[in-house]
């Protein structure tokens, strides 16, 4: 029987990537967009992405060292 130890992820950063990308797509087709928050968005959505790709770095790793030990 394996047993997985998961990272607790305190936020869901897959929602809030999908709601800045909205926002930003929003503010892409107004009328008067601002580009000081278009750029607050954009850095956001790079956070979010590097934050949300660190965490699934490091549950796959959890995983392989969890599935390691067991071979032993």
């Amino acid at each position: 029987m394996q047993h997985y130890v998961l990272l607790p992820v305190t936020r869901n950063y897959t929602k809030d990537l999908t709601q800045s990308r909205n926002r930003l797509h929003a503010l892409d087709y107004s009328h008067n967009p601002d580009k000081f928050v278009a750029k607050q968005l954009k850095a956001q959505i790079k956070f979010l992405e590097k934050q949300r790709d660190q965490t699934h770095d490091q549950i796959e790793a959890t995983v392989k060292e969890d599935e390691s030990c067991m071979k032993k």
